[in-house]
């Protein structure tokens, strides 16, 4: 928004300053880092205002940060504890397997037992490991650049793949440089781009299956990479016919198909979002819950697609891939954690956020949708569904939701930074952490309706 709002303002001063007044132990630990690494943390994921909130221990559906504070999890690592904090299971099996080493760089049984697994929850012939979701696009891509012998590569506009050169596009271009709405111009993320990865991707709007149409034929890429729901801009789900169209568009043109399933592969249903959608591409990649909250990911797809990484064609070399600890506790996680049961129970208790959370919004007279499928939700405080990422951008209002993650965080919901994000509901949440989720959502309805004009 950009008119001015001094209430708005004042209400995030003093959720700011509460959150300093509970967390002086994060405090003292950022401000002890920024000598130690860029923007003082690990990695850039960690940074967010005022700092960078530290957590210390987690259990189940619950964590604890340096000042002893509790909160409900909502936030579960970005979406990759979805089995909960130290589950007993998935202790158990890292444990075993840690007591006899954890990492030879040969082969194991647990990699053989943790494929097998993988290959038949999500349908697919064949698996490579890697050790992260963005490893899994990147070997996606080569894989497809060598399978099709195209180099040329199209996503979606606000689509979020990892740090690799050729999907580093349009992540959140700054719509001054994004050309036209319905033939997007590639906008590079950051200035290290070699020149031929930004000529050789092309973007594509979310949910636009004339305009996919178009530039496919025009163009003739070689793969199409795509989150099934569009994750990295709060939550924008497909329209209805439109990855059925975009999977028919791809077949007839001979085109390869890529689901990102990094966030959607263990969070929209058992078999993801392929499954819940009924749509199955040729390659999908996958990561974050697969490993039971060790580093993992994979690319999954027929043996004749994947022929090329066992040829050379589209090399894949790896020492920490496949390592037997990360294929137990992943094997422990999808096998005994993850059943469908469980998914399906956690399911409901997002579903009650859905359906509970919007009466608390209205009552309050704050524009704002619940939106989410399986263990995924957010609010956007918009009242009509985005469409894509252009809207995103321009629709909702932003700050009100800066003031909401700062309010839930204060009254104890861990949520995760930034309106690109969303929540997951674990299979560790109980009825009564929805109950506690739905009361600091009423503490911000009640802040709003006192403070608005």
């Amino acid at each position: 928004m950009s008119h001015p709002r001094p209430w708005l303002d004042r209400l995030i001063a003093n959720q700011l300053e509460v959150f300093v007044q509970r967390t002086p132990a994060s405090a003292r630990l950022a401000g002890a880092t920024p000598s130690l690494a860029p923007a003082g943390v690990g990695t850039q994921l960690h940074s967010h205002d005022p700092y960078p909130l530290a957590i210390a221990s987690g259990a189940g559906s619950r964590v604890l940060d340096l000042d002893g504070n509790e909160y409900v999890d909502l936030s579960l690592g970005f979406g990759t504890m979805v089995s909960g904090h130290a589950h007993p299971t998935i202790t158990e099996a890292i444990s075993r397997r840690a007591e006899l080493g954890v990492h030879f760089g040969t082969a194991s049984t647990e990699a053989r037992e943790y494929l097998e697994t993988l290959t038949a929850r999500f349908g697919f012939e064949q698996a490579q490991l890697t050790n992260s979701g963005s490893e899994a696009t990147a070997l996606a891509v080569r894989v497809a650049r060598a399978f099709t012998g195209n180099p040329w590569l199209l996503k979606v506009e606000g689509g979020y793949h990892g740090t690799t050169e050729p999907l580093m596009i349009s992540t959140h271009p700054a719509l001054s440089r994004a050309g036209a709405d319905r033939t997007p111009d590639p906008v590079p993320w950051g200035s290290c781009h070699a020149s031929g990865s930004l000529a050789q991707t092309r973007v594509i709007p979310f949910n636009d299956l004339d305009a996919a149409r178009h530039l496919i034929r025009v163009w003739r890429p070689g793969a199409l990479i795509i989150e099934p729901v569009l994750l990295n801009v709060s939550f924008i789900s497909p329209e209805p016919g439109y990855l059925e169209g975009l999977a028919e568009l791809c077949r007839d043109e001979d085109v390869l198909l890529i689901f990102d399933e990094v966030k959607t592969g263990c969070t929209i249903g058992p078999r993801g979002a392929s499954g819940h959608f009924g749509v199955h591409p040729d390659l999908i990649c996958l990561g974050k819950g697969i490993g039971g909250g060790i580093p993992m990911g994979a690319v999954l797809g027929s043996t004749e697609i994947l022929s090329v990484v066992a040829s050379g064609e589209a090399p894949h070399y790896s020492t920490f891939a496949a390592n037997p600890l990360a294929c137990a506790a992943g094997s422990a996680a999808l096998e005994s954690v993850l059943t469908r049961g469980a998914v399906e129970r956690a399911s409901r208790l997002n579903e009650r956020l859905r359906i509970e959370g919007p009466p608390i919004l209205d009552a309050a007279g704050i524009p704002a949708r619940i939106v989410g499928i399986g263990l995924k939700g957010t609010v956007v405080f918009w009242g009509d569904p985005l469409r894509d990422y252009r809207e995103y951008e321009t629709l909702p209002d932003h700050e009100l939701g800066f003031l909401w993650w700062l309010v839930m965080v204060n009254h104890g919901v861990l949520l995760s930074p930034g309106q690109d994000e969303q929540w997951t509901v674990s299979v560790a949440h109980t009825d009564a952490d929805i109950d506690h989720v739905l009361a600091a959502l009423e503490a911000f309805a009640a802040l709003v309706a006192t403070a608005r004009p």
